[in-house]
């Protein structure tokens, strides 16, 4: 979720995730982003969740290129504090819980949206009992 720091990534990705039906064609926003920032693009889909054969559709460029994307850049690591911060990010722009739990989900841990919805109601009992 490193990616949220960026609104123009956040914003493209949203896109993408609320379309999940059709390709979502991105490719104009695309097409303006530096090379760093594509790839960071790139990186934010897949970490989505987002298929490489979509992502490759819905920024107008080849399967291969995004292949070739991935295999050569990793994600950014970021701090547990940034983790959370990153994820009222994610709610407040509009991303589905469901989205958000798919993001923190790991081979070893689960995460649905319903337990989003329960972090953010606990988050939300304890400002108003404990603020």
């Amino acid at each position: 979720m490193w990616w949220v720091a960026f609104p123009a990534i956040a914003s493209a990705v949203k896109l993408v995730i609320d379309n999940n039906k059709y390709i979502t064609d991105i490719s104009a926003r695309y097409q303006i982003l530096d090379k760093e920032n594509k790839t960071k693009l790139i990186l934010a889909l897949h970490e989505s969740g987002i298929s490489q054969q979509r992502i490759a559709k819905s920024l107008g460029v080849s399967p291969s290129a995004i292949s070739q994307r991935l295999k050569s850049n990793t994600s950014q690591p970021v701090s547990n504090d940034e983790s959370v911060s990153k994820l009222f990010e994610l709610h407040h722009i509009g991303i589905p819980n469901q989205a958000i739990a798919k993001l923190l989900s790991t081979d070893d841990i689960e995460i649905t949206g319903a337990d989003i919805d329960a972090f953010f109601k606990v988050n939300k009992a304890s400002k108003l009992n404990l603020g």
